[in-house]
């Protein structure tokens, strides 16, 4: 009885979750900012025109760019909803409603009551209201920077597994909003030396081979046209890429 209690109680969250952010939705009332129709753009040209991309969006650091997971998901709700620019909005709300019913499980496993807690502030939250209505790379975030937690957690009670998930969701951040990314990857790093003393050679190499993975697209774009990429970086810290100084009027 009590389990089925639980049940109905997670689904009124969920619903409520719902009920704050589908109507305008629906109603079309989100934002269709500059990065949102750039991004419909590139996506169109990957379904319409079969133009696969091994890039994502250009970032503050001029030629650098983002992985380009975000355009290969954004591809998946533009079939779907045949181009409608609620489609988008849909994959964010959902990936943000995962968050809250992923958290929930985790959390129960640890604190029954951090868990309610959690859920109930993940369905209410503005900022979390309003980042799953408008269709933003760095709206996933929070799913991925719940794995990365969870993975962290798993690890430092003596899973590797748990390591190589946080090592995953830590490249994939370099897809969605790179400043996050080296954050997580600083904290990953660590965390590692940290607990150096449970890690294998074998499982560092692993972890290493599952953090280059997410890259493979942009080393081969950067293959493909001189180290672009590379050069820009190596400008940066030379002083000859100021895109990051706001000198732009």
């Amino acid at each position: 009885m009590k389990k089925f209690t639980n049940w109905i109680i997670l689904g009124t969250v969920v619903i409520l979750f719902l009920a704050l952010r589908l109507p305008q939705v629906i109603r079309n009332e989100f934002p269709f900012v500059f990065d949102f129709g750039r991004d419909l753009i590139w996506v169109r040209n990957m379904v319409e025109l079969h133009r696969p991309t091994l890039i994502g969006p250009w970032g503050s650091l001029a030629g650098v760019y983002f992985g380009p997971l975000w355009y290969y998901l954004l591809a998946i709700p533009y079939l779907i909803f045949g181009g409608d620019p609620r489609g988008p909005v849909f994959l964010v709300m959902t990936a943000n409603l995962a968050v809250l019913v992923l958290g929930y499980f985790w959390l129960k496993r640890i604190n029954h009551q951090a868990a309610w807690i959690f859920a109930l502030l993940a369905a209410i939250s503005p900022h979390l209201v309003n980042i799953s209505t408008f269709a933003f790379h760095a709206n996933l975030l929070p799913l991925t920077q719940l794995g990365f937690v969870y993975g962290l957690y798993e690890f430092i009670h003596g899973s590797n597994r748990g390591l190589y998930l946080a090592v995953l969701m830590a490249a994939l951040n370099f897809h969605f909003e790179p400043a996050t990314a080296i954050f997580t990857t600083l904290t990953l790093l660590i965390f590692m030396i940290w607990h150096r003393r449970k890690l294998a050679i074998k499982s560092i190499g692993k972890s290493l081979i599952i953090y280059i993975i997410p890259f493979l697209p942009n080393i081969i774009f950067d293959l493909r046209h001189q180290f672009l990429q590379t050069r820009a970086v190596i400008a940066y810290f030379q002083g000859q890429n100021r895109s990051l100084e706001g000198i732009l009027p």
